[in-house]
């Protein structure tokens, strides 16, 4: 039995993580970017919701039906305790890295931007 690669589904995966780039992109124009985290851009393009709005409607769906069909091909190929291993080797550790190293990084850059003083906690960040 040959298991060959599904590229539709490596596809549905660009095209998923491109929307998310896009979007969160996007919300840089938003006036309200800062509350949740983003640097907010002089010149706000507040049309653009209108497209964000419509994409927010299956973007994350999209998202978690691609993510539900990698996890089922997985679960094909390896028992319970390879894909807990793989899993943590894949998503733990780089969320680890995001916390410790990216999630403090931004919220000095944030928090520098804004002249704001300069604070931090653990957190996931946007990373959650």
């Amino acid at each position: 039995m040959t298991k060959e690669r599904r590229h539709d589904i490596d596809w549905l995966r660009v095209v998923a993580i491109g929307l998310l780039l896009i979007y969160h992109i996007a919300i840089i124009f938003q006036p309200w970017a800062m509350f949740i985290g983003f640097i907010r851009s002089d010149e706000p393009i507040e049309n653009l919701w209108k497209l964000m709005t419509m994409l927010n409607i299956w973007r994350i769906p999209f998202l978690f039906y691609v993510s539900g069909m990698g996890l089922f091909f997985a679960m094909k190929k390896r028992n319970f305790r390879q894909l807990i291993s793989e899993r943590t080797k894949r998503i733990l550790i780089p969320l680890i890295f995001g916390i410790v190293a990216i999630a403090p990084l931004h919220f000095l850059i944030f928090q520098k931007y804004y002249n704001l003083p300069l604070s931090y906690y653990p957190h996931v960040g946007h990373f959650g």
